[in-house]
């Protein structure tokens, strides 16, 4: 980015607070409460719908693309696990924003194992933007399979 300047990790994780609003507006919209947003590793919030209780990771990119990153490292120094395998969540909610805002939800738990089955397939992107040198799979939307993932926006 010639003469631009590159967010900083602080612009990210602000910028991920204000999508967690777009996020529990999205959740009202479809019917459900947000009971708790809770500041832990397994999960970002626990929802409502129809006397039923969900656990949910969320994720927010900056722009739309034809893929989901998955983080498998989350700081390559220490070697620390990345949030797919860590979290406990009954679902991801996967969102992207730019000119059309697209949101997919998939079943955290048969993504996690589907993933581990073809994690070799699929390239390696690292990035220097968050806690750390970090190391995410780059995961076609299109291949993923139907019974997982789905558009809700």
């Amino acid at each position: 980015m010639c003469g631009a300047t590159m967010p900083t990790f602080n612009n990210y994780l602000e910028y991920e607070k204000t999508k967690k609003e777009f996020f529990d507006k999205l959740y009202e919209e479809m019917g459900m409460t947000v009971i708790s947003r809770k500041d832990c590793k397994e999960y970002d919030c626990i929802l409502g719908y129809k006397n039923r209780r969900f656990t949910v990771e969320e994720k927010a990119r900056m722009s739309v693309w034809g893929d989901i990153l998955v983080e498998t490292v989350q700081d390559t120094k220490t070697d620390k696990p990345g949030w797919i395998y860590y979290s406990k969540a009954d679902f991801l909610v996967y969102g992207m924003f730019g000119e059309k805002t697209k949101v997919y939800r998939l079943r955290l738990k048969k993504f996690q194992e589907w993933f581990g089955l073809c994690l070799k397939h699929f390239k390696t992107k690292i990035s220097e933007k968050g806690w750390g040198i970090t190391e995410n799979k780059v995961v076609p939307i299109s291949e993923i399979p139907t019974e997982i993932i789905a558009r809700i926006k």
